[in-house]
């Protein structure tokens, strides 16, 4: 019950959700709306398929608003030497160290 219409620049994704489906999950229509943009981000985020910014977008949500998210879902942060590498040289760039 899913279909993608593909552009050059973005996938529209149309899902078709029976009511009584809806009525179990017991969200408002907005809340569903974020929930179905938050809960895949957080997946491909979960298992690195997307980067922190791409998942972030995938949301819908800003840095701090998707990093508050994956704090209140109890969602890891991919930390790893290449991020510290780049922090480290970014902050050199900027004179911080």
């Amino acid at each position: 019950m899913i279909q993608i219409v593909q552009t050059e620049k973005h996938a529209t994704v149309k899902l078709n959700i029976p009511a009584g489906i809806l009525h179990a999950v017991g969200l408002r229509q907005t809340e569903l709306h974020q929930e179905v943009l938050e809960r895949p981000a957080l997946s491909f985020y979960a298992d690195r398929t997307l980067s922190f910014g791409q998942a972030a977008r995938l949301a819908g949500l800003d840095y701090w608003a998707f990093s508050d998210l994956l704090a209140r879902k109890k969602t890891l942060y991919h930390y790893d030497v290449e991020d510290l590498e780049n922090d480290l040289e970014n902050a050199k760039e900027l004179g911080l160290l």
